[in-house]
């Protein structure tokens, strides 16, 4: 009794866990696994009650996702890719495939291939955050807040990072934009001195997906000029739809939980891939590839008879009132481009439009009486992939956007205005102010 009252004694750390070491003996854990749209601020009680399950459970990370069951490990993933794998053996290539049922059914990353030392931890906790965290910590505390409501990351005392074995601390920095949401920032890159070494160092990344954001826009435009060797003189719509959240919807290994913590305002474990971490853009990546293909196939005549009806909230979908006095320019054809009817079986058909996921957003285009179809086919493929809404857990596609982008011939996709009339790029007005 003399040894635990010395202990309680000695830092401040050592006295919160002997006072919850105890409490947690007295005292069953409640939580209520909820997506809280409305909360304001980190729960205390609810923190505190995570704090006591994180002890019943040995301060494991691991073990303390595995207890809260599916609401923290991502079960429906696993669903979606069982209730879709017959397709995606059909669509995919085989690396293809083998990648998607990694990532939805383990979870993400492929693998770590070090250990962190106790020196190695204690230097990045002792370093502490980046400066623009520490200059906007209200900006942080709102934002690890609102990943917390949604369940994409558990929030617990500072006191346990202290006790627990398998906890790996990143710094945390936050990016603010005018006129954007700011973007909470885990520095997977940063080292704090030649002894250490980072997230991303130690992120096996041998045998990775491909990431091809770099050709998407330029297969873009060569769709639509395609189109006009087709229809020259009609109008060529232009739509996005939005993943809200994007890498967060790539759930982590349990067992990898604890090396992508952060401290501030509270230990701060995601549940789900993070920005700043070198492997979340491929790990999402496979997962948007496959998105697109399996619209592509739902745009089939085969595909089609897998399509839901169309959802409620496709049924606003707003469109730009046409201009009669928009002059057309022309597409002239030559050897790579050749229209949009292929031959299959000795028949000519119609291409299906192509899907080009860049991030969180798929760039279409397409005449009017085909683009809703395409459309429609790209948010059941998402929600296929990564899940139909649920109460228990955020919506995949984000509603808000869906109502305020308007489908229409001049369209701002990827940060360039598209104008599939003139067949001209420019820069939107807002970027050419100072």
């Amino acid at each position: 009794m003399a040894d635990f009252r010395s202990l309680r004694v000695a830092s401040w750390s050592w006295c919160c866990f002997c006072d919850a070491w105890l409490l947690a003996v007295l005292t069953v854990p409640c939580l209520d696994l909820s997506v809280r749209h409305h909360q304001a601020a980190i729960p205390t009680k609810r923190m505190a009650h995570l704090a006591l399950l994180s002890l019943r459970c040995d301060l494991q990370p691991g073990v303390l996702v595995r207890a809260l069951g599916k609401a923290a490990t991502g079960k429906h993933c696993l669903q979606c890719y069982s209730s879709t794998c017959s397709i995606f053996n059909k669509i995919l290539s085989p690396q293809h495939r083998d990648h998607l049922e990694r990532v939805l059914k383990l979870g993400a990353p492929h693998r770590l291939v070090q250990h962190s030392t106790a020196c190695n931890r204690q230097a990045f906790v002792l370093a502490g955050n980046h400066r623009t965290a520490k200059d906007h910590a209200v900006v942080v505390e709102k934002c690890v807040n609102g990943d917390k409501s949604k369940l994409q990351a558990l929030a617990l005392p500072v006191w346990p990072t202290d006790f627990t074995p398998h906890i790996h601390v990143l710094p945390l920095a936050v990016l603010i934009k005018q006129h954007k949401k700011p973007r909470l920032l885990f520095d997977g890159s940063f080292c704090p001195g030649l002894d250490c070494h980072s997230v991303n160092n130690i992120t096996d990344m041998m045998g990775k997906w491909i990431i091809s954001y770099g050709v998407l826009m330029a297969a873009y435009l060569a769709w639509i000029w395609n189109l006009h060797i087709l229809y020259p003189g009609k109008r060529i719509f232009q739509y996005f739809d939005d993943v809200a959240n994007a890498f967060r919807h790539i759930v982590e290994h349990p067992d990898i939980v604890g090396a992508h913590a952060s401290r501030m305002p509270a230990t701060f474990l995601a549940l789900a891939a993070v920005f700043g971490r070198v492997d979340s853009p491929v790990e999402y990546m496979v997962c948007v590839d496959a998105c697109a293909a399996l619209a592509e196939f739902l745009q089939t005549d085969l595909g089609k008879k897998l399509l839901d009806a169309k959802y409620e909230f496709e049924s606003n979908l707003p469109w730009k009132e046409e201009d009669d006095d928009v002059p057309f320019a022309t597409a002239g054809a030559d050897n790579s481009n050749l229209g949009v009817f292929v031959s299959e079986g000795g028949r000519y058909k119609r291409c299906r439009a192509p899907h080009h996921p860049f991030v969180h957003d798929t760039c279409l285009a397409d005449l009017r009486n085909f683009l809703p179809d395409a459309i429609h086919a790209s948010i059941q493929a998402l929600f296929m992939v990564l899940g139909y809404p649920a109460e228990e857990r955020v919506d995949v596609l984000s509603l808000e956007k869906f109502h305020k982008v308007s489908c229409a011939d001049v369209q701002v996709q990827l940060g360039i205005e598209v104008d599939t009339c003139r067949m001209e790029l420019r820069l939107p007005l807002e970027r050419t102010k100072g």
